[in-house]
This record gives structure tokens, sequence and C-alpha cells, in this order.
């Protein structure tokens, strides 16, 4: 049983209590007397808490709305100008007096500090799914199923700042694709534009299923591949540091044309032999121009040149069975001949051949002379013969 001692105690406690409780009544009356405000209770005939400053001009409200909801107002009237809205089940709404979810707000939302997640029921944050932004490291978007994850993140490199970083953790961290600040992209991967399954790095294909890849079968090669897939053209740069356009389904198995790295071109070879241009085939051309040709055979005419007589021409076909100077038919077949020189050879003999036509109408000249002259003499023999047969006869 309690004393009187105790008694005498828990009234002076209970004392103490009904003080305080006046003390801060009368605290807030005299800070809105202070401060020319007032706070009145239902407001409106209305189950609400209202803040009327002293000139009247901006009353907050907060109600127990006729909805079983909690509004936060503004205005003359209670529940004019909705702010905020809390539902019996615990959405609320910043905008909006009928939320879509736990938190709907409709408007601009701006976080200045901290982290932000939002995840689902599963608060296993590693593994969740949601939206996740730190503005101090990275926001991502992570789905569980297939654990991809995007990223927004910040970096100390100028060139990786700010960049869209998409990765894929199902058995470890890998960068899948990146779009840099500076405008650089990286991507893992094949990629296909107009197609769910690239063959290559990079495929683009039409509707037609006309295609162009990047890299395929391992090369780094362009192929154009047509919607019939019976004549692929590859553009590819070898193993042996050569640019080749081939032909077929496989790169570089019919090679057309090889461009080798010091400017040389082979058309149905790849080895040039050391020129600028191999063909290995027939040519076919309205013109064909050498530009320079530095031992061209104008020296023929030259009053020093010694011109063989024609009997060593004769001579040397008979030992070689060439002309001189002129390849012969092995020498060609095995090592080709140049095209410039060989026309200045050619040259040579036809000029060679003009000097000895000159040479020869010269003589035909003097033999034509001789002849005329021994026509004249044979005539004069002839009258001579005839005075002195007359001459005879008397």
């Amino acid at each position: 049983m309690l004393n009187r001692k105790d008694n005498k105690i828990r009234r002076t406690i209970k004392n103490d209590t009904k003080m305080k409780k006046v003390i801060v009544i009368l605290s807030l009356i005299i800070t809105h007397l202070g401060f020319a405000q007032t706070a009145e209770l239902n407001r409106n005939s209305q189950a609400a808490v209202s803040f009327l400053p002293g000139n009247g001009n901006s009353i907050f409200h907060i109600a127990h709305g006729l909805n079983n909801d909690l509004n936060i107002s503004h205005g003359t009237s209670v529940g004019t100008a909705n702010i905020m809205t809390i539902k019996n089940g615990g959405s609320v709404g910043i905008g909006v007096t009928s939320p879509l979810g736990k938190l709907h707000v409709n408007g601009e939302t701006y976080i200045q500090r901290g982290v932000v997640n939002f995840i689902t029921a599963n608060t296993d944050i590693g593994g969740s799914t949601g939206i996740k932004a730190n503005p101090n490291g990275w926001s991502r978007l992570d789905p569980n199923g297939s654990r991809f994850i995007m990223t927004v993140k910040n970096s100390d490199v100028a060139s990786r700042r700010n960049i869209l970083d998409i990765e894929n953790t199902e058995d470890s961290w890998r960068h899948l694709m990146e779009l840099r600040a500076d405008g650089s992209a990286f991507f893992m991967g094949k990629m296909g534009i107009g197609t769910a399954n690239p063959a290559s790095q990079f495929e683009v294909s039409t509707s037609d299923n006309k295609r162009v890849r990047l890299n395929y079968n391992n090369e780094s090669a362009i192929t154009f591949w047509p919607n019939n897939g019976n004549s692929v053209f590859h553009l590819s740069h070898g193993h042996d540091n050569k640019l080749h356009f081939s032909h077929g389904s496989i790169v570089g198995a019919g090679k057309i044309m090889t461009i080798g790295n010091t400017g040389s071109v082979g058309i149905g070879t790849t080895d040039t032999k050391g020129f600028k241009l191999g063909v290995q085939g027939k040519i076919a051309a309205e013109e064909v121009k050498v530009a320079t040709y530095a031992n061209w055979a104008d020296f023929v005419f030259d009053s020093t040149y010694k011109l063989p007589t024609l009997k060593e021409v004769e001579q040397h076909i008979k030992e070689k069975g060439h002309l001189k100077d002129i390849p012969s038919a092995k020498e060609v077949k095995e090592d080709g001949f140049f095209l410039g020189e060989m026309d200045s050879k050619l040259l040579q003999k036809i000029e060679e051949l003009t000097l000895y036509t000159i040479e020869q109408e010269k003589k035909i000249q003097e033999l034509s002379l001789l002849k005329e002259e021994n026509e004249l003499l044979r005539k004069k023999f002839e009258t001579l013969e005839a005075l002195v047969s007359e001459l005879v006869k008397e």
C-alpha cells in the first residue's frame, strides 16, 4: 500500500505535468501573437489545422480529407490547392492527389546530396531490381534477372566522364557498352543494325536481307553480302600486311586484287615481282601511255653511231636466232620484258632499218644512173657500128 509520502510525490508530478502543458500552450500563444500569426483547428468545418500569417495572404492547411486522406494545401479554403497528399494506404503524392505508387511526383525533382535507391521488395541492394543514384560515384539500372547494369559514371579521366556504361555481371564484371563525354564509344561483342543475330562484330542489314559486315570470319574486313548470298565480296587487311579484294563465302579465299603496304597493286596475283602494278591475265585498253623513258632510240641518227653492216646482222641472226639487243623468246617467256625498253629497242631497229633503206636507195639510184649511162653508150655503140658497116660496103 502506498503511504502518504508516495501520494504526495504523485500529486507533485501530476501538477508539474499540467504546469508543463500550460507553459507549452502559453509559449505557442505568445509565439503566434509575437509574429502576428494564428493557428486554427477544424477550419471550414473540416478536421484540419490551418496556419494564418498576420497579413492573411499565405494560408497553409493540414487536413483530414473526406476520402480518408491527409492533405497539405495552400489557400483561403482547406483543400483548394493541394500540395501533398498522403493516402491511408501509405502512398504519397506531391502535386497529385491520386498517387500511382508509394511516391508520385508531378513536376521536376531535384536531389542535391546523398544516395537514392529505388528498389523492389528484395532489399538486397547488390542483386535488387531498380534504379540507384549516387552523386559521388555512379547511377545504375539493375534488373535482377540478367544482372544487367547501366551506370552513369564520374571519372578522374576527362575522356571517361559522364559516360553511359552498360555492364553484365552474370559471371564477372564486363563492360558491354560505353558512350563517353568526348564523343567516343566502346562496344563489347557483336552489334547488329536491322538484324538481331549479327554474324560479325558489326553488321547492317536491310529489310530485303542485303548486308554489310565488319570483321567477318575473325578477319579485319568489310563484307558485302547480297540478299541471295551467291556473290559475296570482301575488303580485308590480311596477315601479310596487304589489302585484299576477294570474292567467295570466306574472306580472302578468291583474291581479285591486292594492294601492298608499299603501294604496289596486284590484279589476279599477290606477287607483283617488285613492280608497282602486276597483272595475271590479259589487259584490254583503248590507250596506254608510257610517260618517260630515258634511253630513247634517237641516238641511231647521231653521226657518231656505228650502224652494223648487213653482214654483221646476218651473222648474229645465224648464231643467236634473233636480232641484236632484242631478247629471245626464251628470255621473254621466263622474265618478261619492260614495255618502255622494248618499244625503244624496236624503234632502234626501225631506225636502223630506215638507215639501211636510205643507203640501199642511194645504191639503187646509182645503179639507175649507171643503167641510163649504159643505155646511152649502147645506143652510141649501135650508131657507130652502123656507120662502120656503111663504110665497109663502100
